[in-house]
């Protein structure tokens, strides 16, 4: 078997694509707004649950070969760990030593699982289970509002990230609850999922600032487009005065492999800045959008914010913690697009988006599959 690209491989997860695509929109439109009352009127969607089952099925029954790496790229080090009960609990206990450096409820959650039985699709499926319904779960709450569904395509990119990042990608799914709780107005449960993510993977500590900021800066940066930017660069600042700091805390743990490792440039900062840029462009428009959510703009700005330690670091899987509410944000900016221009014109529009949003998927996809180790995709069941 020879792991590179196979065109029924990338058939089936631009079908996968689709399917996301088309879920989520079925799962994002089950809410009705009364533009009356400013308030949305709920309706049953737990059918996110039922759509969750086909990815959770094609993640889990994946042939995984760890000898060439097929399936995921860091794979092996999850089997070596998963199938030596005595190495996990080591890195259990270890890991509540170290808080900051060695993730230790990540391996908890894998010891549990290993001391009920040695089937790595049992892990999988727990793990996959979280991740799928989680990723539903964040849009079903905060694309409710938004009329434009051409961003969810790029669901697929966030998706496919698991099979790599399986360790970041299970504590993301606990920030993104976090997220949703925030913008709730419920602190306790934002914080309270934020550092179960944290100490799941410690890099998703940004989380938590995340939160911790937006309590701060709640009722006073986010009020117009000048704090906004004064936001930006005060955050340019501490960052950048921060930045070896924060080497030095990084190199010293785990998240030293990470390092310089990542994406380039342009795949890992091109979208962060043109949504910043739309989103401060037409800030007053999306303000005065029904249903407009302040939590997910300040996500964008914060990693526009968060660009140039990044950068230092080399660290650019950080950008991957703001892809959904980004999503969201694409959404606004189409919404208001949409509303800017001629009734006539809004079919070309809606065929614009849907094209750019595909072609970057597909672009994201070609860019990261050879080094995830994605094809070919074989279904083992």
């Amino acid at each position: 078997m020879r792991i590179g690209w196979e065109w029924s491989s990338f058939t089936i997860y631009m079908l996968l694509m689709l399917y996301f695509h088309y879920t989520l929109k079925k799962t994002c439109y089950k809410s009705e707004f009364n533009y009356f009352e400013n308030t949305v009127i709920p309706k049953k969607r737990e059918i996110y649950l039922f759509f969750s089952i086909v990815p959770i099925i094609f993640a889990v029954y994946r042939k995984v070969d760890i000898s060439i790496g097929l399936g995921g790229s860091d794979l092996d080090v999850y089997f070596s760990m998963f199938n030596d009960e005595k190495q996990l609990l080591g890195q259990v206990s270890k890991g509540f030593a170290l808080l900051s450096r060695n993730n230790p409820l990540f391996y908890c959650i894998l010891y549990v699982i290993r001391r009920v039985t040695s089937d790595y699709h049992i892990m999988f499926l727990v793990i996959y289970s979280v991740v799928t319904i989680t990723t539903y779960y964040y849009l079903k709450e905060q694309y409710k509002y938004i009329n434009t569904y051409a961003p969810l395509y790029y669901v697929l990119f966030y998706f496919l990230r698991s099979f790599s990042l399986l360790k970041f990608m299970l504590g993301l799914s606990f920030i993104m609850i976090g997220f949703v709780m925030m913008s709730k107005k419920k602190r306790f449960w934002a914080i309270l999922m934020t550092v179960i993510g944290t100490l799941i993977h410690s890099s998703l500590a940004l989380g938590l600032c995340c939160i911790m900021v937006w309590i701060i800066c709640e009722k006073g940066f986010f009020k117009n487009r000048k704090r906004i930017m004064i936001f930006i660069i005060l955050s340019y600042f501490v960052l950048f005065i921060m930045g070896n700091y924060f080497r030095n805390i990084i190199s010293a743990g785990e998240m030293n492999s990470y390092l310089n490792t990542e994406l380039t440039w342009i795949n890992s900062n091109l979208t962060t800045i043109l949504c910043g840029f739309f989103c401060l462009l037409f800030f007053k428009d999306i303000k005065n959008k029904p249903g407009y959510n302040p939590f997910i703009l300040f996500l964008v700005i914060f990693d526009v914010a968060c660009i140039p330690i990044q950068n230092m670091l080399g660290f650019f899987r950080l950008h991957y913690i703001f892809i959904l509410p980004r999503l969201c944000a694409w959404g606004y900016i189409f919404d208001v697009l949409n509303n800017k221009i001629k009734i006539k014109e809004k079919q070309f529009i809606y065929i614009i988006a849907n094209l750019l949003v595909i072609s970057w998927t597909i672009f994201r996809f070609i860019k990261t599959y050879e080094a995830a180790n994605l094809m070919p995709y074989i279904f083992d069941f």
